[in-house]
């Protein structure tokens, strides 16, 4: 039963609110717990439980690099993006 929740911004955040017993526990990055070298315990998930994360992209409407933004985010978008994050463990964006 949960009795409290915080939507910290960043991941560290999550991770430093558990660090300083402000969060019995918090969802995060597993990588983010190792890096706070042992002051929290890593717990993966259950086999079959999904946790979800939105990655927001967007393509500045000003600045120098624009043009490479623009081809950065049509490569993540393109087929061989996807099949690269897919490679990493990234499902595919929401519809």
């Amino acid at each position: 039963d949960i009795s409290f929740q915080s939507l910290e911004p960043t991941a560290a955040a999550v991770t430093n609110k558990v660090r300083l017993g402000e969060a019995d526990a918090g969802l995060t990055f597993a990588t983010e717990g190792v890096a706070s070298e042992g002051a929290t315990e890593v717990v993966e998930l259950p086999e079959g439980v999904d946790a979800v994360s939105d990655y927001p992209m967007a393509v500045a409407a000003t600045g120098s690099t624009g043009e490479l933004a623009r081809a950065f985010a049509d490569f993540v978008l393109s087929d061989d993006g996807q099949r690269v994050l897919t490679d990493c463990g990234f499902g595919p964006p929401p519809p």
